[in-house]
């Protein structure tokens, strides 16, 4: 056996290993026989390829091994299928009481939104009598329409919170996505 078989037979049994591994392990035994000079001296020093793979498996293992890895338990499973077992075993409760949730939210919107029409609504129909009182009774045309302002501004104040609000929470909301 010559240089060319050694290094072949140890290329084929140390394949395996990585390519930086590998190619160092090759490069080495290039050298060494490049500076040995002598193919049956090299040889008689290093032993058989089968040993000098043997050899190199070990140091890469042992190298391997030094270092450490992270160790994985069948502990850390376990609560994991628990909870998805108690997701779907407690589904027919939490999934009703997610709808309620939102039509509840839905509700309350809509409810918002009717309540503030309705107060402009009496606004402008207090602003409409303080015209047709005016010639009856000046005082209750005042009042009516000190009372019809005050709706109109509380109903603007409030339109202006619930844009402000909408807009502050979609803003979060795609900021949260990263949109």
């Amino acid at each position: 056996m010559n240089r060319d078989d050694f290094l072949r037979e140890l290329r084929s049994r140390i394949g395996h290993l990585p390519t930086e591994e590998l190619e160092a392990a090759m490069a080495y035994y290039r050298e060494y026989f490049d500076e040995c000079g002598d193919d049956a001296a090299a040889w008689a020093e290093l032993g058989s390829p089968a040993e000098a793979a043997a050899r190199i498996i070990a140091d890469y293992e042992e190298r391997n091994h030094s270092m450490p890895t992270q160790q994985y338990s069948r502990k850390g499973c376990l609560p994991g299928f628990l909870v998805g077992v108690f997701a779907t075993v407690s589904s027919p409760v939490w999934i009703p009481l997610i709808v309620v949730v939102l039509v509840l939210v839905f509700v309350f919107l809509l409810l918002t939104v009717v309540l503030l029409f309705v107060l402009a609504a009496v606004g402008f129909a207090l602003l409409t009598a303080a015209v047709k009182v005016l010639f009856i009774s000046i005082p209750t045309a005042i009042f009516s329409v000190g009372a019809g302002l005050l709706l109109l501004g509380m109903v603007l104040l409030a339109a202006f919170g619930i844009v402000y609000a909408v807009a502050a929470v979609i803003k979060r909301l795609a900021q949260k996505k990263g949109v």
